[in-house]
């Protein structure tokens, strides 16, 4: 149609390639992680410390700054110029970096009293070990909300990728640090590992803009821009910062009072999901909010088809994740995980959790959209009020669910989590402006499932009927997992393209038209010779 806003799928493409990189790398470190931890208690230990180190960061608002700085960016690009956009964000950064300062030194000097809230169902000897860890990890927070500036940065100007590449070459440092650590410093290589990670992505970051022209100014304010003007709707954000922490909190929290084991298990594959959403949605939602956001500042017209193609992307892109995850998840993680440190029950509830969460990437992508539509058309109050009530409530939730019914407590938690935080995005902005609702589009939903269900129907038919078992050696499960998932996904990619499903038909003519262009290229040298 004339006019319509759809990303570029070729920075959509290499965002995605970078992120399967990156995701790769971090599925060898939870290898590496479970073989030397494990679903041990120290284990656990750590990922309560990182997930206060989540907390801290986005207390220091730096979680939600990005989204409300890029939008001012972009104003001051259009109405006063690039160098104007920048001088703002040299003093934005200076400000945040003097907050996260003092966040740190305050956490480092509660870290034990923090570790007592976080898992009072832990021994005192695991909560005095989780005090330490905090307390080595707080300072972390100055780096990475700095480092989180300069990424919000880079996509305002749309460089795509370096935030990427940069943490690829983190991740390849931190599981270094942990192959030649990890199993003499224990929990305390994994700590190394983050401050080494940190450093690298800062100062990758630093050294890239400084070679595309920007230079660092002392100041917290400009002639044109004011940081107060981004810090007086933080306080709007404390509420949803608050209350997503809090529901962290109570999730750790309740886990603490289950025996050693389950809430190892929910992370890992937590986690692991984690990175599929990075292959997934976070291109998309990365390309979507800054084009969004800048054709707003510049006054264009049709700008909700924008959230329209991020949208069907995403039901595409989810759709054709999830169906190798329910085939051979299980085959996976066994393949990677299995063994003493990790025994079969584990792995079967890992796999449960996976292919949950990985079908609630949906409902995540509907509220991402929808909120950063919101936060670009700067509607911060509300938008942070009714989602902020929403992940109060299902860390209310937490406290009864999870240490009732385990696992299945914490996936029916997400599950409340997600649709009312989609709802009450949606919502608020019907209120707002009605004409910019986009939703999933249903049709095409239910298209990609029935594709999705004839690869899971056929891959499963197969792997019944040639096997292995679980309990097979471990590369033979592992080369299985590798060949059902291609074989599914191979099996979805045709029933889609056969149905006529628009993002299929879309990837299929990318990919044969790079393939010709390559071929025609090869092919150039060789008959200018001959000629």
């Amino acid at each position: 149609m004339a006019g319509e806003k759809r990303l570029s799928f070729k920075s959509l493409g290499w965002l995605t390639t970078i992120n399967v990189v990156v995701a790769i790398v971090g599925v060898v470190q939870t290898v590496v992680i479970a073989a030397v931890f494990g679903v041990s208690r120290t284990i656990e230990i750590f990922f309560a410390a990182t997930t206060f180190l989540a907390f801290l960061q986005q207390l220091a608002a730096s979680g939600q700054l990005g989204d409300l700085f890029t939008p001012i960016f972009h104003d001051l690009q259009v109405s006063s110029g690039k160098q104007s956009a920048r001088d703002a964000f040299s003093a934005m950064t200076n400000v945040m970096f003097l907050l996260s300062s003092v966040i740190a030194l305050a956490a480092a000097l509660l870290s034990d009293q923090f570790a007592r809230l976080l898992v009072p169902g832990f021994s005192q000897e695991d909560i005095a070990l989780c005090g330490d860890v905090f307390f080595a990890t707080a300072p972390l927070i100055m780096l990475q909300v700095v480092n989180g500036m300069y990424s919000n940065f880079l996509r305002a100007e749309h460089y795509y990728g370096v935030e990427e590449t940069l943490g690829l070459v983190s991740k390849i440092a931190n599981l270094i640090v942990l192959l030649t650590l990890g199993w003499t410093l224990g929990i305390w290589a994994l700590i190394i590992g983050l401050w080494v990670a940190a450093i690298i992505a800062l100062t990758g970051q630093i050294i890239f803009t400084f070679r595309k022209g920007y230079r660092f100014r002392l100041g917290f304010s400009t002639a044109e821009f004011n940081p107060r003007t981004v810090l007086m709707k933080v306080p709007y954000t404390f509420l949803h910062t608050g209350a997503s922490q809090f529901f962290v909190f109570a999730q750790t929290s309740a886990f603490s009072f289950l025996p050693p084991g389950p809430y190892a298990t929910y992370s890992y594959a937590a986690r692991l999901q984690a990175k599929f959403q990075g292959i997934i949605l976070r291109p998309i939602g990365l390309l979507f909010f800054n084009k969004f956001s800048q054709a707003l500042a510049e006054g264009a017209l049709r700008v909700r088809s924008y959230a329209d193609h991020a949208l069907s992307l995403s039901v595409a892109l989810v759709s054709v994740f999830a169906v190798p995850i329910a085939c051979a998840g299980d085959l996976l993680l066994m393949g990677l995980w299995g063994g003493k440190q990790f025994p079969l029950e584990d792995i079967k509830d890992a796999h449960l959790v996976l292919v949950v969460l990985t079908y609630l990437l949906l409902g995540i992508a509907q509220y991402l959209v929808s909120r950063r539509t919101n936060l670009a058309m700067k509607v911060v109050a509300r938008q942070f009020a009714a989602s902020g009530v929403v992940m109060l409530l299902a860390g209310l939730a937490c406290y009864w669910l999870i240490p009732l019914y385990g696992i299945w407590g914490a996936l029916w938690v997400q599950l409340l989590s997600t649709v009312g935080t989609c709802i009450s995005t949606l919502i608020v902005l019907w209120c707002v402006d009605k004409e910019m609702v986009s939703i999933i589009p249903i049709r095409k939903w239910l298209a990609w499932l029935i594709a999705s269900a004839i690869a899971i129907g056929i891959t499963l038919a197969l792997r019944k009927s040639l096997g292995p078992s679980l309990d097979a050696e471990r590369w033979l499960v592992l080369t299985a997992a590798v060949a059902y998932g291609l074989i599914s996904v191979s099996i979805c990619l045709v029933a889609s393209w056969l149905m006529r499903i628009e993002e299929s038909t879309e990837i299929m003519s990318k990919i044969v038209t790079t393939f010709h262009k390559r071929k025609l290229a090869s092919s150039a040298p060789t008959s200018a010779t001959n000629g």
